[in-house]
């Protein structure tokens, strides 16, 4: 997966791309791959996310950096 581009690999996870694990690995790792596990669990988290709050300091020495990711192209 770490050559994928990574608007692509949004895309893929979007539509159902889920990792592999290896033997061995334990249940309460992979049942998150599920997407009934997943769709409960974004359900729950979206009541919780408008009580918490967002408000941090940053650090004077940390940097922080986000970039949009490009889509155009990708639904070709």
């Amino acid at each position: 997966m770490a050559s994928i581009p990574h608007n692509k690999l949004a895309l893929d996870i979007c539509n159902g791309l889920r990792p592999t694990f290896a033997e061995g690995t334990p249940k309460s790792y992979t049942e998150f791959t599920d997407p009934e596990i997943l769709k409960d669990t974004f359900k729950a988290v979206d009541k919780i996310i408008p009580s918490l709050n967002a408000s941090f300091t940053m650090h004077p020495n940390a940097s922080y950096k986000s970039r949009l990711l490009n889509f155009e192209g990708v639904f070709d």
